[in-house]
């Protein structure tokens, strides 16, 4: 995949954003979430513990009009939440193997990138004040 740098024009609280976690009302966890072939093949090659090997190969499935960009999809429990999410509202992926090996969605929200005239970088309307 290649790497494009740009100048975003990024507002003063961006750098201050903290996630509320299991606090917020509107996570990452309550969306659909396509991931990148690069991502896919990380996750599918992921030395993780077994209960979250099972639910992440069942929440995926590939598309089928895939690129390198939009590889696959991860889908939703019966609940409507991401498979990863824990019972405390925490990403059990996450607590398991670290940020790191999170999907860019999931990484970076509700952190996006907004092209216009300028690129900004924007929080989501989905987040609360503390």
């Amino acid at each position: 995949m290649n790497r494009v740098e740009r100048d975003f024009v990024i507002p003063a609280y961006y750098r201050y954003f903290s996630c509320k976690a299991d606090a917020c009302r509107n996570t990452c966890c309550n969306l659909s979430k396509t991931v990148s072939l690069e991502e896919y093949r990380n996750l599918v090659g992921l030395s993780c513990p077994e209960d979250i090997r099972r639910d992440l190969d069942a929440s995926f499935s590939l598309r089928k009009d895939a690129d390198s960009y939009k590889y696959a999809d991860m889908h939703q429990n019966y609940f409507g939440n991401c498979y990863m999410l824990d019972s405390d509202g925490l990403c059990r992926l996450q607590s398991a193997c670290g940020e790191e090996v999170l999907p860019s969605l999931c990484r970076y929200f509700p952190r996006t990138v907004k092209f216009g005239p300028l690129p900004f970088c924007c929080c989501g309307n989905g987040c609360a004040r503390k």
